[in-house]
């Protein structure tokens, strides 16, 4: 499918349109300004924790929409333990399969070993 872009919206040639909305500037923004105040409690602190699990589970939803509407492909995103780190997995939605894995296998079994390999040397982190 081919897009023109332009201010705000983008067209396809088919004549859908998938509006780009200015509300996702406003909560960066929002969220930006919120960085600067410290919180004045631990309950706050819970719940900035709390809406901020909220909004990132909410931008998932959209992008997993996005990428249905545009591709027809699922993005997947899951937390490898190990490394601390998103792996987001790009599937085809007809047969399930794994089309892509950013970062790869490969490399999420390499920072492991290598993340393993500095814990045999240094104790402890300063």
């Amino acid at each position: 499918m081919n897009t023109i872009s332009m201010i705000g919206k983008t067209s396809a040639m088919d004549g859908t349109s998938v509006s780009s909305s200015f509300e996702a500037t406003k909560k960066v923004k929002a969220q930006a300004e919120s960085i600067n105040k410290l919180p004045d409690s631990a309950a706050e602190v819970t719940e900035n924790i709390s809406q901020s699990i909220e909004d990132t589970k909410a931008d998932v939803q959209e992008l997993q929409r996005l990428s249905d509407m545009v591709y027809g492909h699922k993005l997947q995103f899951n937390v490898n333990e190990d490394l601390d780190k998103v792996i987001v997995r790009v599937v085809n939605s007809k047969t399930n399969e794994v089309i892509r894995e950013i970062p790869s296998e490969e490399v999420q079994k390499f920072q492991s070993r290598l993340k393993q390999q500095i814990g045999l040397l240094f104790d402890e982190v300063i």
